[in-house]
């Protein structure tokens, strides 16, 4: 059974390890460490709060990384990375996670979500429009 839980709960090797596995196979190497994944969050503005793992069990499936930040007076978000192990993918991990994201904006009062795909990302630009459109 798949748990969804916020990356401020978590330890920072879960979130690692869901990052690697997430986007193993992906187009560009985006394998990272501990020091450079909590780099990464500071320097982007993330916040382990607004950010979420996907678990099986104690096992991390899944991540997306979120910000928040206020742009000409409105709250606009932006995803700064979803991942998900290749073992769960087509398997409603992703969706689940947009889901408590989408949650999570709703509480926070986003008026504007973002993200960012390759072009080339057919199967994460299907599941965006899937939620989105």
């Amino acid at each position: 059974m798949i748990t969804i839980k916020r990356l401020s709960q978590c330890t920072l090797e879960d979130a690692v390890v869901a990052w690697n596995k997430g986007f193993e196979g992906y187009y560009f190497d985006m394998t990272t460490t501990v020091d450079f994944f909590t780099r990464r969050l500071i320097l982007e503005g993330l916040s382990p709060r607004l950010s979420v793992i996907a678990y099986d069990d104690e096992r991390p499936v899944g991540i997306i990384l979120n910000g928040i930040r206020l742009i000409n007076g409105k709250k606009v978000s932006w995803n700064g990375g979803t991942g998900v192990d290749p073992e769960y993918r087509g398997k409603g991990v992703g969706k689940k996670l947009i889901e408590a994201v989408l949650a999570i904006y709703e509480v926070e009062g986003v008026e504007v979500a973002t993200l960012e795909a390759v072009k080339e990302n057919v199967k994460a630009i299907s599941l965006y429009e899937a939620v989105f459109v």
